[in-house]
């Protein structure tokens, strides 16, 4: 167990590097409190790979994942697809001596979709090792009425092995509280970005006219900013007809979609179809370091997105004083959203109402920017100090 000094070493096990995930683990790092180890069921982000959420295009994420903190990547005997191929492609015995061989306070695993995440937990419950559950999941992700039925009670049952729960949001608490979990297991990591990383890349009024031109958009028109892939979930069509109907409406703007996917050719066709395609831009695949320009030379942020979990694009359009329009589905927008201040909800698949929030605040340029300081501000709320915080609020109630 922890030292006199209260420091506590924390072990990871999670299926490869997100780069959502590398700065928070380096954060724990930086406390004085936590000495973290990761360990990765295969290397997939650090080495370029299909996305086949992305339709295939190879993906190599340009953030350094491995940095600041201890990690290893554990032999994976899967002979399946990393990820891809499902439950039984991740398959690292190794874990079972790591976890033997190390004097750990805790261990954090991240959901229950793995095969080595199971194998991870046995083996900690077999030594006595408190372990710490997180998932992003939520009450209103779209399940069939008898799976749901039959998920229930047997996530109840599995839950009671758990010593703490971390929770990224106020809908993935409830998730945890309607499976039986009370609220003294229950701590507050919110799922957040490197909000420093986007401020400092955010882009000055100055610089905004300069980049827009560059990219060959019209600096003198409104932008409606989608970032996310083109897939059925996210709904890229009713941003599409929405801003059709925006048009309309008199109200003068332009639309850019980033972002690749299986969709890609029919959100094309759909653009050039609609009319004022001119001022729609497809603008592909953009990696990481490249967003933070385009959050804040946007005027408006959209996730049209339904059956989301959480969606960390809507944290780092915040970070660029962005208003944001998202619907209910999305599971940021009941923590980071407050409508009328830092954007607007609408149900999933109402165009109308998402074409009206977009009048509403493009009909408004002061109005726009005061939600936007009010946007950047709420997210400064939600970050990787809240995170280690709870994370230590949970290694100390194991203790």
């Amino acid at each position: 167990m922890a030292a006199i000094d209260d420091t506590y070493e924390l072990a990871v096990l999670t299926q490869h590097p997100i780069q959502y995930h590398a700065p928070l683990y380096r954060r724990y790092d930086e406390s004085p409190r936590i000495n973290v180890t990761v360990f990765y069921c295969c290397n997939r982000g650090v080495e370029a790979y299909a996305d086949q959420g992305l339709g295939g295009a190879e993906v190599k994420w340009d953030r350094p994942l491995l940095e600041g903190y201890d990690s290893e990547f554990l032999p994976n005997w899967s002979p399946l697809e990393p990820v891809d191929d499902g439950f039984f492609s991740l398959f690292n015995p190794a874990i079972i001596q790591r976890l033997a061989e190390r004097s750990f306070d805790a261990i954090s695993i991240h959901g229950h979709n793995f095969f080595s995440y199971h194998l991870g937990f046995a083996v900690a419950r077999s030594i006595g090792l408190p372990i710490f559950y997180s998932c992003d999941t939520h009450l209103m992700l779209d399940r069939t009425a008898w799976k749901a039925a039959v998920r229930h009670p047997l996530v109840t049952a599995f839950f009671r092995n758990f010593q703490a729960f971390l929770s990224i949001g106020t809908k993935n608490r409830e998730y945890y509280r309607a499976h039986g979990v009370p609220d003294e297991k229950i701590f507050h990591v919110p799922y957040t970005v490197d909000n420093e990383f986007f401020r400092q890349r955010s882009l000055g009024e100055s610089e905004k006219t300069e980049f827009l031109k560059r990219e060959g958009l019209d600096p003198t028109l409104p932008t409606i900013l989608y970032v996310s892939k083109l897939t059925a979930r996210k709904r890229p069509f009713d941003l599409i007809e929405a801003y059709a109907d925006l048009r309309s409406r008199g109200v003068t703007s332009q639309l850019a979609l980033i972002g690749d996917g299986p969709l890609q050719e029919q959100v094309a066709e759909r653009a050039t179809a609609t009319p004022f395609s001119d001022d729609i831009h497809l603008l592909g695949f953009r990696n990481q370091s490249e967003l933070p320009a385009w959050y804040s030379a946007a005027d408006v942020f959209v996730l049209p997105s339904e059956n989301e979990p959480w969606a960390v694009v809507v944290n780092e359009a915040m970070n660029g004083a962005t208003p944001v329009v998202a619907t209910t589905d999305v599971g940021a927008a009941h923590d980071l959203i407050e409508s009328g201040e830092t954007g607007f909800v609408y149900e999933p698949g109402d165009i109308s109402a998402l074409a009206q929030r977009l009048e509403t605040i493009l009909a408004d340029p002061n109005g726009c920017h005061e939600m936007g300081k009010a946007a950047l501000e709420r997210v400064d709320q939600w970050s990787y100090d809240e995170a280690v915080a709870g994370m230590e609020r949970a290694l100390n109630s194991v203790r």
